[in-house]
């Protein structure tokens, strides 16, 4: 796995600053808002990309790097960290040069059906113009009405005084491989991925759907013949919206019924902000290090997770992960 984000650029520093409970919200410094209604967001605008690059000379085969640092200098910003992003997955993984980058559920698709041994999905680096944080703050997504000078405070999923989400730089990456060719050369595991579920329930832009999401993530549990009292924690897409988060709270309930009160719900988005297409992919690799650690912020140790994402236009999607127990 990789990461990304101003909290870290390794999976240690990361998780690091994740238990530490460091924010990673400040004022835009890279971005210019000065006629922006909002001021905050994770900004990674300073990060030192060459350097980054310049540290797979040697790791990388040469021929490999050659092309890498080829691309990586001429590409724009965001393509710039999303490279880096798949390489450092890769050197993370100790992976033969031979490897597909696709969308998570598309990679398990490759690999159950099309004889590939393993896939990088890369949760590509989001850069926001300007205009697009205006025109989002218009609309009412994100924060920009309390807290422009006290941005820490501004991602508060659950919370009575949340107010939008947070835009937020950041990504990451994840190597998905057949168990058997993972043990064969070695690899470490960090997680046994039992699936992905997506889908559309077409509904208005803005408004998450109760029900959408309900059946979302209803029809995954089934699918891998997983009754919903074998989950014990959620990383939730608790993106600090009034609506989107209640919305997902009742979906729970709908789902997991009197179980959902034995549930632990982690928000990452609080720390981290919103890292838009990214997120996914960003907030997996965070609760993947913690259940691994055994520090995730809950009482007793993960076993099998869910990991919600729920974008507009009712487009739902869930995982889920399950702690690799070695066999």
């Amino acid at each position: 796995m990789a990461i990304n984000t101003p909290l870290g650029d390794t999976l240690d520093g990361f998780l690091g600053n994740l238990l530490a409970g460091k924010s990673a919200i400040t004022n835009w410094h890279s971005v210019d808002v000065g006629r922006c209604y909002s001021k905050v967001g994770a900004d990674s605008g300073g990060y030192d990309w060459a350097a980054k690059l310049q540290g797979f000379e040697g790791v990388l085969p040469p021929e490999m790097f050659r092309r890498a640092r080829k691309l990586v200098q001429r590409a724009p910003w965001a393509t710039k960290l999303s490279v880096l992003l798949a390489l450092d997955a890769y050197r993370d993984a100790r992976m033969e040069p031979s490897t597909s980058i696709t969308a998570l559920r598309c990679a398990i698709d490759e690999i159950r059906y099309h004889d590939l041994d393993a896939a990088v999905v890369v949760g590509a680096v989001l850069d926001f113009p300007p205009a697009e944080l205006h025109a989002m703050a218009l609309m009412g997504a994100i924060t920009f009405q309390s807290f422009n000078d006290d941005p820490q405070r501004a991602s508060r999923p659950y919370d009575t005084e949340r107010e939008g989400f947070v835009p937020a730089h950041g990504g990451g990456a994840i190597v998905i491989e057949k168990l058997e060719a993972a043990q064969k050369r070695g690899a470490t595991i960090y997680a046994e991925l039992l699936g992905v579920e997506a889908g559309s329930d077409a509904n208005h832009l803005p408004q998450p759907s109760e029900l959408g999401q309900a059946k979302a993530m209803t029809k995954f549990l089934r699918a891998c013949g997983v009754a919903p009292e074998q989950i014990d924690y959620i990383s939730a897409h608790a993106t600090s919206t009034p609506l989107g988060d209640l919305t997902e709270l009742r979906s729970i309930k709908r789902v997991f019924g009197d179980h959902a009160k034995k549930l632990e719900i982690n928000a990452p988005k609080s720390l981290l902000g919103h890292t838009c297409w990214a997120a996914p992919t960003v907030e997996t690799v965070a609760a993947v290090i913690q259940m691994r650690a055994g520090n995730a912020p809950i009482a007793h140790p993960v076993k099998m997770m869910m990991k919600n994402s729920f974008g507009f236009g009712g487009i739902n999607s869930v995982g889920l992960i399950a702690r690799y127990e070695g066999r």
